[in-house]
């Protein structure tokens, strides 16, 4: 009967109709009767029992109701929220032996029968309707990380001015460290399964598996990485997850529109991984086992941060879980700050800065992922225009090779301008990003614009003539970062720009543009595992692009990347 179940769907989108008749022999109708029957009275012996069940409890739930506003004892309230819980899953039961009639009713149609003949053999009350989990009750949990949860109801009929400040400390509206509210199902509770045709119209069927937990990584504003763990009847454990990134900002909006895919699944005893071709076609929607919303004015993009929910194996053990997120947003855990010097000034091998400071900034203008060409779980995603960097560069020359080398302004070497700035401001921005959550690579096109100043020494040494040389400096590139582990990487960029001299120098400098092509290597490495600070060594190479001249230098810097202070919530 399954294989009925499964045809309802793409029977739905082909546009047949549940009166439709199909010419059949009398021999086949006879058959197709016969089998309609049995799976009809089948259908109909089991709802007729769970009704009959379902009406005893629906009335005690109802005497109870009328005697709420007289007993307000705990014990009566729990006995009414159990008789609530109960009538509820009997009631629901039912519905779902409607959606199995309707599904049987349109496969027989299709076949050749009327809905008179079917109606003949059985029709459910169809005045039953799904009661929703909104009446589950939602415990409250404020979580700060893994292992460091509050649950609200310590708090609950108890008074006093150290709980007045404890309670203060967990309102979180209008606070800069809330981020939002997380909620996830009951421990056990059961949700349905989907199916795709080949048009990716997603269609529930009659399935349903056990929520367990769930884990879930967020990056560069979006739910990046969600493990949902589901459990079967037997026990065995099944994972689904996510293969393209949900945006933070429009997850009120898209969520419902997003499923998890099945990768693999565990066995009761934990002897081992297998992987169930049964479950290859089946998705579960997102907001069916997880959800995410805000309070105004708290709606922001978080730093990267990881949850594993619940926190405790008792969050979830008698009703939802609501978990109020807390992250310190403060401007030190934002901005990047990097201190290096450069091996090649050091050991007089080159005039480079000898001492230099970076700082840098990360902000999100479109965190919208999308799938690759289309592709749900192969070719990974993309982004366009995710996020814009404003930076700033100062470079600490020693004294007797602070000034770029002339002998008179006609004879001026180019990449000596570029390579004695000492001041460098700008903003760069990615245009395309391109990664795949189970791969350690990520891939992006960029564009960057700065604004450049160097000096020059018009005099002699002892009567000095400084002036500054400015120019405006614009380009783009690829930029590849790889992991080898979560605290160790690569980073590489090949880049083309020019830097124009002409516009910004005053009539009759004898430089006009220069272009340059510039590589860029770097390795790094968390000594602590703290992605906020960084050990890296990175090489540098800027070749005059063209023929007029082959001038080239060479930087090989090692320095610190760090945020000052540590984030609260992050692993």
């Amino acid at each position: 009967m399954k294989t009925k179940l499964l045809i309802v769907p793409f029977l739905l989108l082909t546009g047949v109709v549940f009166g439709q008749e199909k010419n059949i022999s009398d021999e086949d109708k006879k058959t197709l009767l016969g089998n309609a029957n049995k799976d009809f009275v089948e259908l109909e012996k089991e709802y007729t029992s769970k009704l009959a069940v379902y009406e005893v409890e629906k009335k005690k739930f109802e005497e109870l109701v009328k005697e709420v506003n007289l007993n307000t004892a705990p014990q009566f309230l729990n006995e009414i929220q159990t008789q609530q819980q109960t009538t509820k899953t009997l009631n629901n039961e039912l519905v779902e032996i409607i959606k199995k009639y309707e599904s049987y009713k349109v496969y027989y149609t299709t076949k050749g029968l009327t809905i008179e003949e079917i109606k003949e053999i059985f029709v459910p009350n169809k005045n039953i309707v799904a009661i929703t989990d909104t009446a589950v009750p939602t415990k409250i949990v404020t979580y700060f990380g893994e292992n460091e949860t509050i649950d609200h109801e310590i708090l609950k009929d108890k008074s006093g001015k150290e709980v007045d400040v404890i309670k203060k400390v967990l309102s979180t509206e209008g606070k800069d460290h809330y981020f939002g509210d997380i909620t996830i199902p009951q421990k056990g509770a059961k949700f349905f399964f989907y199916e795709s045709n080949k048009n990716k119209v997603f269609t529930r069927t009659a399935n349903s598996f056990k929520f367990k937990k769930v884990d879930v990584k967020i990056c560069d504003g979006y739910f990046s990485d969600i493990v949902l763990h589901v459990e079967d009847e037997k026990g065995n454990t099944h994972i689904f997850n996510n293969q393209v990134g949900i945006s933070i900002l429009f997850f009120t909006s898209h969520g419902n529109r997003k499923f998890l895919y099945y990768t693999h699944s565990e066995k009761k005893d934990g002897s081992g991984i297998y992987e169930d071709k049964q479950l290859d076609n089946f998705y579960i929607k997102l907001t069916d086992v997880f959800s995410y919303s805000y309070d105004i004015g708290n709606h922001y993009i978080p730093l990267e941060l990881d949850v594993k929910l619940p926190a405790d194996t008792i969050d979830n053990k008698d009703s939802n879980v609501k978990y109020k997120i807390q992250q310190k947003t403060s401007l030190e855990k934002i901005v990047e700050l990097r201190a290096y010097s450069d091996f090649l000034a050091l050991f007089g091998e080159a005039e480079n800065g000898l001492v230099q400071i970076d700082g840098k900034a990360t902000f999100y203008l479109f965190p919208y992922p999308y799938s690759f060409f289309g592709s749900k779980k192969t070719l990974g995603q993309i982004e366009y225009l995710p996020t814009i960097s404003p930076y700033v560069n100062y470079s600490r020359f020693e004294n007797i090779s602070r000034y770029a080398k002339i002998e008179n302004l006609e004879r001026l070497e180019s990449l000596g301008l570029i390579e004695k700035r000492y001041l460098t401001m700008g903003v760069e921005g990615d245009v395309l990003k391109w990664q795949h959550k189970n791969s350690p690579v990520k891939l992006s096109l960029y564009g960057f614009i700065n604004y450049n100043i160097a000096e020059i020494n018009n005099g002699t040494e002892d009567k000095k003539d400084i002036k500054d040389i400015k120019s405006l400096g614009f380009g783009g590139g690829l930029h590849l970062s790889t992991k080898r582990f979560n605290n160790f990487g690569f980073d590489y960029k090949i880049e083309l720009s020019e830097f124009d001299y002409e516009n910004h120098n005053g009539e009759g400098f004898p430089i006009n543009k220069i272009p340059v092509l510039r590589n860029e290597a770097e390795v790094f490495y968390h000594p602590n595992g703290n992605p906020n600070s960084a050990i890296f060594v990175r090489l540098i190479n800027y070749n005059y692009r063209g023929r007029a001249n082959d001038q080239a230098f060479y930087q090989f810097q090692f320095g610190y990347k760090f945020a000052i202070g540590n984030r609260t919530v992050s692993k």
